[in-house]
C-alpha cells in the first residue's frame, strides 16, 4: 500500500485562499460601515467602546486597507505587519466589549 500524503501542496494552497478571502471578505464587511462612519458604528464605537467619534472613519480605513493588502499576493512585509494588527485588535476589541455587556445585562 502506498503512503498517501493527507495534505499536497495544491490542496493547502486551495484552503488558504479559501480561509484568506474569507476573512478579509468579513473584514471588508465590518469595515465599510466604519469608514462612512454610519450610525450603527458610532452607536457601537463610540457609545459602548467610548473611542472618539472623529477616529472611526480611520479604523474602517485601516481594515479595509488592511484587508486589501492579505488578498495581494506578495509583499511578504506589509502582509505579514496587516496580519499583526487584526491578530492584535481583534482579541482586545472582544476584551474590551465585555465589562459593556455586563453593564448592560444588570
Amino acid at each position: 500500500m502506498k503512503n498517501k500524503k493527507l495534505m499536497t501542496a495544491k490542496t493547502t494552497n486551495l484552503l488558504y485562499w479559501i480561509f484568506t478571502i474569507l476573512f478579509a471578505g468579513l473584514m471588508i464587511l465590518s469595515a465599510v460601515p466604519n469608514a462612512l462612519n454610519t450610525e450603527e458604528s458610532q452607536e457601537i464605537i463610540h457609545g459602548m467602546l467610548g473611542y472618539p467619534v472623529y477616529i472611526i472613519p480611520f479604523i474602517g480605513f485601516a481594515k479595509l486597507i488592511g484587508s486589501i493588502v492579505i488578498l495581494i499576493p506578495g509583499l511578504k512585509k506589509i502582509k505579514e505587519w496587516a496580519y499583526a494588527g487584526f491578530f492584535l485588535t481583534s482579541p482586545a476589541r472582544y476584551i474590551q466589549v465585555l465589562p459593556s455587556r455586563a453593564e448592560l445585562t444588570r
